[in-house]
């Protein structure tokens, strides 16, 4: 169960996550809202050597984003 009490798929599927949040009035941050496309990607974004392939990804930004999601979600559980 999770903290706003609802049972969701554990997946890594992030869209279908974000539709389980909207369901509920939860909806991540528009600005958060690109995070949601490396579902394809979960398993080979936890490498640095991903980077080396030419993903063209910009691993920086994406890690200032999750950072930001990560700082709403604690703030979210906390109240």
């Amino acid at each position: 169960m999770s903290a706003i009490g609802v049972e969701y798929p554990k997946v890594h599927d992030l869209k279908g996550l974000a539709q389980v949040l909207k369901k509920q009035h939860e909806a991540i941050p528009e600005e958060l809202s690109s995070l949601l496309d490396l579902s394809d990607f979960a398993v080979q974004l936890r490498y640095d050597s991903y980077d080396a392939m030419g993903s063209g990804l910009d691993r920086e930004n994406f890690i200032q984003k999750v950072s930001k999601l990560i700082d709403l979600v604690e703030d979210k559980i906390k109240n």
